[in-house]
């Protein structure tokens, strides 16, 4: 299972003390793709951090909680 360490083409997050929160929003959707005349299930995750956000898709549920686990306990990735 390859789970992200970083999340590339998003601003680093704030850190703790500056004028802004340091937390980012992060949100997971079920999403089903069509392709081919087959239906695909996938788990977006969308995460914003200063006006700017990245989609990334997973195909396993408990893939894309292990990333949204691994992002509240440290934001900085």
């Amino acid at each position: 299972m390859y789970l992200p360490r970083k999340v590339f083409g998003l601003p680093k997050a704030t850190k703790p003390g500056h004028k802004t929160s340091s937390k980012a929003k992060y949100h997971m959707y079920v999403v089903t793709i069509k392709k081919d005349g087959y239906s695909y299930k996938y788990y977006k995750v969308h995460v914003k951090r200063q006006n700017k956000s990245k989609i990334k898709y997973f195909t396993t549920k408990i893939e894309a909680q292990l990333f949204l686990d691994s992002l509240r306990i440290n934001p900085y990735l």
